[in-house]
């Protein structure tokens, strides 16, 4: 532990971790103290530009609702239509031209109001600019009920019951000489000039803009996604109020579903004054802020909003040449530092470093450049020496153990094996792939010495773990022999488990070679016990380390027999079978005497199964 500590750290990198430090350290903290701050400045100007068109856009509305309320009042106080309202109902018709003139003049002057209505005592239309409500009982509308209780109303942003069209309805009370309400006047203010304020804000600042009722509904809004929606989860007896059900239903609206914006509903809905916050979106987690400001005339809410990545885009500039002009900077500083660190350690960190490369392994980076006169560049000429003779021995062992396999050459180099042979007993596998003539004339001769080694390599792998010494490789035949040229103990359970394990790793290999749209492999396996001569055989010349004897020409012929057996691809003897009878996890089926090729006597043959396989047939050892 104490060597990943500062004391334990070799010299250069205490010099140039001093030397960083004291010239980066102070650096970094002032950029970040810096933009830290910059981006504290940025974000409060954001939020009163926010606030401030919000502001803005609702005292634009509220001016907008005031002098429409106030022709409706103005409209409401005429002599014209006190008289009309006052007159009996037979007589309404004279006196009903120049009150229609009128209403019409009004609507024709000012491109922001819908139609205009005069409604009696009843809740009847009387008059109106829109012919198609004349005589329509309108007395269900609360701005009908409020007004002709002597109150003036503006109502909520609804559609008409007879045009369908959404707008916001200014009523008021219609008196007659006593000051008694006798009727309603009714001016319809478009909702599409509520929302051309709203995508005026967007369309000159790229804001969106919305506008909430009292309940926190966006009722009208530059992103059409958000139109009808809550900020938050209505109550019950909200939604299923007939007021409330009635303002939507005409709008195709069955249900109001919620943002989740829980945070703007608590800060904004019912706000006194223009406010600012900032949220996040749950929907799809950004960050918004918001800017808002209250419609007095209604209780309403007009809020213009942002996403953060929107709102930071001014200082990524900032941010960038910043960071640009501190990492030029940095890299002229540690560029200094690391120059005069190795000034100083060069040739000691090379040595050193090469050392490593040596211990690791890594003969060819084993190297220091011979610098100098002195002592340490004669260290570093024997040093070069040294390594350059352990690359060219250890080259020579990695090429002798390619030839004879690693346990055949740590024999020969202990002087523990010569010419000649030696019996022992041992358990052979012989391992074949089916079809592979077949399917070697149809491929390209490189993929097939690819796919081969991708094989012979798994399966090599495969068996290690088993102490299985590969004697051969036969083509796509690969003869393993466990118990030479290094005695060991079960050679027969090995065998079986190793035979196993290479089962295991063909199907994983088959798996990947048909996600790569290749064929899979199959194989098959014969594995026979006994005493065989093991041994170098050949010449002085040349010298070759095998196995002969009965066992390897069995377990070959068993090999070829898994032919006859596709659902059974490893065949073992019956010695063999009697060795792994007790063994557990290695379930067997008996199939029977069976003659081979080269063979007087018949061979007693056993399946091996994997774990996998279905249950085995009554007469087999489990």
């Amino acid at each position: 532990m104490a060597r990943y500590l500062p004391p334990g750290w070799p010299f250069a990198v205490k010099l140039i971790v001093a030397l960083l430090a004291a010239g980066l350290l102070p650096m970094a903290l002032v950029t970040a103290w810096n933009l830290r701050r910059a981006l504290e400045v940025a974000e409060q100007s954001e939020y009163r530009h926010l606030e401030a068109i919000a502001h803005s856009t609702a005292s634009r509305m509220d001016q907008l609702i005031h002098d429409v309320q106030s022709t409706a009042s103005f409209l409401a106080d005429a002599d014209e239509v006190v008289a009309l309202l006052t007159a009996a109902p037979q007589t309404r018709a004279g006196m009903l031209p120049p009150v229609q003139r009128a209403i019409d003049n009004l609507v024709r002057s000012d491109s922001d109001i819908y139609s205009v209505l005069l409604m009696d005592a009843r809740g009847v239309c009387i008059a109106s600019t829109r012919p198609e409500n004349v005589g329509v009982d309108l007395s269900f509308r609360e701005y009908f009920r409020d007004a002709l209780q002597g109150r003036p109303h503006i109502s909520e942003v609804l559609s008409g019951s007879v045009s369908l069209r959404p707008g916001v309805f200014l009523a008021s009370p219609v008196r007659d000489t006593f000051g008694a309400p006798i009727g309603v006047a009714v001016i319809k203010l478009k909702a599409e000039t509520l929302a051309e304020m709203i995508d005026s804000v967007h369309a000159s600042t790229g804001l969106h803009g919305m506008l909430l009722d009292r309940y926190g509904v966006v009722v009208i809004s530059s992103a059409p996604e958000l139109l009808y929606r809550s900020l938050r989860e209505l109550p019950d007896e909200v939604i299923r109020s007939q007021v409330f059900v009635r303002r939507f239903n005409a709008e195709g609206v069955s249900r109001i579903q919620s943002l989740g914006w829980n945070e703007l509903a608590e800060g904004a809905l019912g706000a006194a004054a223009p406010g600012h916050l900032s949220f996040e979106a749950p929907d799809d987690g950004t960050r918004r802020f918001v800017g808002f400001a209250p419609v007095q005339a209604r209780g309403w809410v007009l809020a213009v909003s942002e996403p953060d990545t929107v709102f930071k885009a001014p200082l990524r500039a900032r941010v960038r040449g910043t960071l640009i002009s501190t990492a030029i900077l940095s890299a002229a500083i540690a560029l200094l530092s690391v120059m005069l660190a190795r000034g100083i350690t060069r040739p000691i960190a090379r040595l050193t470093a090469a050392a490593k490369q040596l211990r690791r392994g890594h003969y060819e980076r084993a190297h220091v450049d011979e610098e100098g006169a002195d002592e340490l560049g004669a260290l570093a000429r024997a040093f070069n020496r040294m390594a350059a003779g352990l690359a060219e021995r250890e080259r020579e062992r990695d090429i002798f153990g390619r030839v004879v396999s690693p346990e055949v050459r740590e024999k020969l180099l202990s002087g523990t094996l010569g010419l000649g042979g030696e019996t022992r007993y041992v358990a052979v596998l012989f391992s074949d792939i089916r079809g592979f003539s077949t399917m070697s004339e149809k491929m390209d001769p490189q993929d097939v010495v690819t796919m081969l080694n991708e094989y012979l390599a798994a399966m090599t792998a495969a068996v290690r773990p088993w102490h299985g010494y590969v004697n051969n490789f036969i083509g796509d035949a690969i003869v393993v022999v466990f118990g030479a040229p290094v005695a060991e103990s079960e050679v027969e359970v090995r065998a079986a488990r190793a035979a196993l394990a290479m089962r295991e790793a063909l199907t994983s290999l088959n798996l990947r070679r048909e996600a790569e749209g290749h064929p899979p492999l199959r194989t098959g396996i014969g594995i026979a016990a006994g005493n065989v001569v093991a041994g170098q055989i050949g010449s002085l010349e040349r010298m070759l380390y095998t196995v002969i004897g009965d066992a390897v020409n069995v377990a070959s012929r068993l090999e070829s027999e898994t032919k006859a057996f596709p659902e059974h691809p490893i065949l073992l003897t019956d010695k063999v079978a009697t060795a792994l009878k007790d063994e557990e996890g290695l379930p067997m089926t008996h199939i029977g005497p069976r003659h081979v090729k080269g063979r007087d006597e018949p061979v007693e043959l056993w399946a091996l199964h994997s774990a996998a396989d279905v249950e085995a047939p009554p007469e087999s050892y489990d």
